[in-house]
């Protein structure tokens, strides 16, 4: 009986040696601030539906700042788990606090005023994925 990983593609913890189950699909859906990841996997419970991976992945299209002229603190327009492909850490929005946006920087790098816009944002913190760890999960080949 056979019962190490069933080949194909591995979905792993952050650590690369704890496997979660076999990767089936992802699906992205790209939003302005945003790309909402799905990844869909089984592992050896019986289940009728695969299991699911879900994160925001943050893509730097606009970044929010506290301070005039992008400076001092960037902020997070959600306060959802996000995972920074610069830092490649999991971040989250504190939402025990919000901050009015002061400027934001576009992707081009031209940096704006948000005066008079009244829109809010968190301070960021980092966090651990449930599932995942400390970094984002990994697929590869088994």
């Amino acid at each position: 009986m056979h019962t190490g990983p069933s080949g194909g593609l591995g979905l792993y913890k952050n650590d690369g040696v704890t496997r979660l189950g076999t990767f089936l699909e992802e699906t992205m859906t790209v939003g302005r601030d945003f790309v909402v990841v799905e990844w869909r996997y089984i592992d050896s419970q019986a289940s009728p539906i695969p299991k699911v991976i879900k994160f925001n992945y943050k893509n730097y299209q606009m970044r929010y700042y506290a301070r005039e002229s992008c400076q001092w603190t960037e902020l997070l327009s959600i306060p959802s788990m996000v995972y920074d492909s610069c830092s490649r850490n999991w971040i989250k929005g504190d939402e025990s606090q919000t901050i009015y946006v002061a400027s934001i920087r576009y992707s081009g790098g031209a940096c704006s005023s948000a005066s008079g816009q009244n829109k809010v944002a968190y301070p960021v913190v980092s966090v651990a994925h449930p599932i995942c760890g400390s970094g984002l999960c990994t697929i590869r080949e088994d």
